[in-house]
């Protein structure tokens, strides 16, 4: 398939239809808000509830010291006039000035508008666009949404965010992890990249360390313009904290040295909830009606939402809550039941949440997700106590089993993988022996259970040294019967597209992250699965624009 760039597609759809939400002046972030220098967001939307995010830039943290009152306005217009909404809260020291608000007793499937303002001061925030989902169990036509990992300040340019913002039409936005990275100058990236230096210039490890170095992201326009833009759901990966982190340590952290794993591994949880859109509470799933105690003090991240009749999210920690320490590649520990990647409480969760979907009659599952689930190993040793990474599902063998024989004997339909982390493009069947032939057919998909789509980074790269990895790229397809489609060194992120009747993924790159324009993005890859099928077959066009784009 050849190259399809995004500014060919709209021009043959008609941009000028979607002109208005690409362009409006009323969010076009005009103005210093030296108050607001972080910008602001959205996340974890519901059908009757969003939350909003800003941080307000103190003048000094001993003059700022106490409250700063900051008043929150909904509204359903960018000029901001039809008020349905509106309170008071407070910028605290203890929250790192950080302001979030669950904006409640909204109605389904709108496009709303927000800001913020300093009480007894004209200090206004930029005004954010967020959006609530249509109801459960709602007739629903049609989802859009966008996933990510894997942004490295100074690996690159935020790129892949501003083309994320860019798209009017987009439900929401999935991070999937490493939304930071703890490492410090020289240890991983690019020091040489103008604009592009590490706040702290060393690796982060205290509380302070964390908030500091999410301050110095928040900074970037591109990725402020993408929160403004849209609803954010996140989940963290292991550099939110240290590389390979697991539940009682890390690869990349020295207790000698940088301290006790449980402080390092709060500090990294707290300024994760200070400083990214994610709700704080025990509401109940929308799936199984049971509480979800999302927050700071449970550590806990993995929830659940629904998306009319269409679909539901299930968004997993497979990093800090319940994963035993990785072994290596090679040995008996790889499939040893006892062993866990989730941990039973959450395994137990998405277990029941994967039956009470199905058993709603919600068209698709999406598993919003960390590391790889597939079976990497190679032929003839699936059965031996071998993973090809062992930070993955492979190496956790039991708890990948035991996933798989819940989607067989619930009968599971329509259920994607999402997933990021590896830095790079890849497109799965999910059958339960890839290699047994009788099982699973590798040109006709019979035997696949569930899709799997990986995508790449915005800025983290893959292997070093390697500018191009077509030989690769088939190497690795043709070795594996259940991979459809592999590359390993472009930059970017997939687009989903959902209907009743199927859903596409679309992975596009940008050009150049390591230049500062960057240049445009271009589609290189997409598959889709039908409803029913659980097996992937490759689209030649992408999926057009949704109608009636919200005006931004």
């Amino acid at each position: 398939m050849p190259l399809i760039h995004r500014r060919t597609v709209l021009g043959g759809l008609g941009a000028a239809a979607l002109a208005p939400a690409l362009s409006s002046p009323a969010l076009a972030g005009i103005g210093p808000f030296t108050r607001f220098r972080h910008g602001v967001a959205s996340g974890d939307p519901r059908h009757d509830r969003v939350i909003i995010w800003t941080r307000v830039t103190p003048r000094s943290r001993e003059e700022d010291r106490g409250n700063l009152l900051v008043r929150w306005r909904m509204a359903t217009d960018p000029l901001m006039t039809q008020i349905v909404g509106q309170g008071i809260t407070a910028a605290t020291i203890n929250r790192d000035f950080t302001v979030k608000v669950d904006v409640e007793r909204l109605l389904p499937d709108r496009t709303y508008y927000y800001d913020f303002r300093i009480e007894g001061t004209f200090d206004t925030s930029p005004i954010g666009r967020t959006k609530t989902f249509p109801a459960p169990g709602a007739a629903t036509h049609r989802l859009r949404y966008a996933f990510v990992s894997c942004s490295h300040y100074n690996a690159g340019y935020f790129h892949v965010y501003r083309a994320i913002a860019n798209r009017a039409d987009l439900d929401v936005v999935l991070h999937l992890g490493d939304y930071i990275y703890e490492y410090g100058p020289g240890q991983f990236g690019d020091n040489q990249l103008e604009g592009r230096a590490l706040l702290p210039e060393k690796e982060i490890v205290t509380l302070d360390d964390y908030r500091a170095r999410y301050a110095l992201y928040r900074t970037d326009p591109d990725l402020q313009e993408a929160h403004r833009q849209h609803p954010f759901m996140t989940v963290w990966d292991d550099h939110e904290t240290a590389n390979n982190a697991w539940r009682d340590g890390a690869q990349n952290h020295t207790p000698e040295t940088e301290g006790d794993w449980t402080t390092r591994r709060a500090a990294g949880v707290r300024a994760y909830f200070e400083w990214l859109p994610i709700r704080e509470t025990a509401l109940p799933s929308p799936i199984t009606n049971e509480a979800e105690a999302v927050g700071p003090d449970t550590q806990r991240i993995w929830r659940s939402a629904r998306y009319g009749d269409l679909a539901d999210f299930l968004m997993l920690d497979t990093r800090l809550y319940g994963r035993d320490e990785q072994v290596g590649i090679i040995g008996p520990d790889i499939g040893d039941p006892s062993r866990s990647l989730l941990g039973p409480e959450q395994e137990q969760w998405l277990t029941d949440c994967l039956i009470a979907s199905q058993f709603s009659g919600t068209r698709w599952r999406f598993l919003g997700q960390q590391v790889m689930f597939s079976k990497l190993i190679g032929e003839n040793v699936e059965k031996a106590d071998i993973a090809f990474n062992a930070d993955q599902w492979d190496g956790y063998g039991a708890s990948q089993e035991r996933l798989l024989d819940t989607i067989v004997s619930g009968g599971i339909e329509n259920l994607a993988v999402l997933t990021g982390d590896i830095h790079s493009s890849w497109a799965f069947d999910v059958p339960l022996a890839p290699y047994d032939s009788d099982t699973y057919k590798r040109f006709t998909g019979e035997g696949s259970i569930a899709v799997e789509f990986v995508t790449s980074s915005v800025t983290s790269p893959s292997i070093p040294g390697v500018e191009t990895s077509t030989v690769i790229d088939r190497l690795g397809v043709a070795a594996m019967p259940h991979l459809k489609w592999l590359n390993l060194t472009e930059r970017g992120y997939c687009l989903v597209d959902v209907s009743h009747e199927r859903t596409q993924c679309e992975w596009w790159f940008v050009e150049d992250v390591r230049a500062p324009s960057g240049g445009s993005e271009y589609l290189a890859r997409a598959y889709y699965t039908d409803d029913g099928a659980t097996r992937l077959r490759r689209s030649r066009m992408p999926s057009l624009p949704k109608p009636s784009a919200p005006p931004a």
